[in-house]
């Protein structure tokens, strides 16, 4: 009788260990998921049933990154990819995004986050759970920006000195009659990258390129745009404005804009309208975009030694018609204050950082401000420390240009709220080999990327 009962708690005691921890219903399961939770959210953190950390969670487990949890997933798979066919994730993450197997061979259709090594999420997919924080870019941390949440965000505080090297040209005009490609504004989306430039064959032109990563750059078919409905849009800027989910190029002489609900397709853009209808500053030059949750802004130069802003509700984007353009900086050399000027949301801060061209040899000057439409107080704005320049750019395979000029942050996301990640901070900008003596127009110009060292 004692043997016989010894076998039945065996028995058991052993069921339960095959039974009892497969429970993935919430309430103290152990979910695969491959972010290494066991919460089934995807944001990194633990699930021990007991919520410590004073955020608005009601699924029952324990945040510990202070985000807001309310989803109530539930993982049913079993697996660690994030699918539903219960296999094991074979692909890893690599550099710019790009989603490869174990042999270093790219594996399209995947998205992936920015950490190394990871599982790749299928497209539209997280990790198998329900998610319903309320974005509407399929990311997994809940910001619409595009990005994915790996539950490591590293902060790099930007201070002077900064320290910047640079490649050589790695993009020069392709097209016959060319002389120039300059002016790039540059976004990542869906693994490829995408540079909208000025061109001169003589007259202002604009140019449409894409590549996966920046060693293929060079052998990027350049796309006129000159015969699209947009025509030449010179100096220009691209963004997605997610509240309309449309596609918008800035440019100028007058500031205008274009749309286009898809960036993949040319025949897509409309034909240009004006942003300041009732009128703008006399010589407004290179017009730059940039919204926070409430308003929407543009800076802008005239090349008298001016910086403009002015403001709309998000709302009423791109519509700026009465809007006062205020005068928010002032040099009465007008080349310490001259054109191209550059605004983004430092990812993970509080912080906006205004970048603004200056002459010669060209370089930028910075400043920093807790808002848009704040006070800018100097970070590194001067010819001997500035954000970039000949002062503290360096050319480990020869020096081709003596300028740092016009150009546009490669940005951790692509929409309205041009956010900069200041960890990978990098720089495609337009130089030249000196000396020329020309028309401005036929300066050839190229496109080179400079990279932050984070020291």
């Amino acid at each position: 009788m004692k043997n016989n009962l010894f076998l039945l708690m065996l028995v058991l005691g052993f069921s339960a260990l095959m039974f009892g921890c497969g429970d993935e219903s919430g309430s103290g399961g152990s979910d695969a998921d491959s972010d290494g939770d066991t919460d089934g959210d995807s944001d990194g953190d633990s699930d021990s049933d007991s919520d410590t950390d004073g955020d608005s969670d009601t699924d029952g487990d324990s945040d510990t990154d202070g985000d807001t949890d309310t989803d109530g997933d539930t993982d049913t798979d079993g697996d660690t990819d994030g699918d539903s066919d219960g296999e094991a994730c074979p692909n890893v993450c690599v550099a710019q995004g790009a989603c490869r197997d174990l042999n270093g061979t790219r594996v399209d259709g995947y998205t992936c986050p920015d950490a190394t090594p990871v599982c790749c999420d299928a497209p539209g997919t997280t990790d198998g759970d329900t998610d319903t924080d309320g974005d509407t870019d399929g990311d997994t941390d809940g910001d619409s920006d595009g990005d994915t949440d790996t539950g490591e965000d590293k902060v790099c505080e930007l201070k002077a000195p900064l320290k910047w090297t640079s490649t050589g040209a790695i993009i020069s005009p392709k097209n016959a009659g060319d002389k120039s490609i300059k002016d790039p504004t540059i976004i990542r989306y869906e693994d490829e990258y995408h540079v909208f430039a000025t061109v001169n064959d003589g007259n202002w032109q604009s140019v449409w390129l894409t590549f996966d990563d920046f060693s293929q750059a060079k052998d990027a078919e350049q796309v006129p745009m000159d015969n699209w409905a947009t025509r030449g849009m010179v100096a220009p800027q691209i963004l997605y404005f997610e509240p309309q989910k449309m596609w918008y190029l800035i440019s100028q002489w007058p500031a205008k804009y274009a749309t286009n609900p898809d960036i993949n397709n040319p025949n897509g853009w409309s034909a240009s309208k004006p942003l300041m209808a009732d009128g703008e500053p006399k010589n407004t030059i290179d017009v730059w975009a940039i919204c926070d949750d409430v308003n929407c802004y543009l800076f802008f130069s005239n090349d008298y030694g001016d910086l403009y802003r002015v403001s709309t509700p998000i709302d009423n984007f791109p519509n700026f018609k009465g809007s006062e353009a205020k005068v928010i900086m002032h040099e009465n050399n007008a080349g310490d204050l001259f054109e191209a000027s550059n605004v983004y949301k430092i990812k993970g801060q509080d912080k906006y950082l205004l970048m603004v061209e200056c002459y010669g040899p060209r370089y930028f000057r910075s400043w920093t401000a807790d808002r848009l439409d704040g006070e800018w107080t100097p970070l590194a704005d001067t010819k001997n420390n500035p954000f970039a320049g000949a002062a503290n750019v360096d050319f480990p395979d020869g020096k081709w240009s003596d300028d740092i000029s016009h150009g546009e942050m490669v940005r951790a996301g692509y929409n309205q709220k041009m956010e900069i990640d200041s960890c990978n901070m990098q720089f495609l900008y337009q130089g030249y080999t000196p000396p020329f003596d020309g028309d401005y127009g036929a300066i050839p110009y190229k496109l080179g990327l400079i990279t932050r060292v984070v020291e």
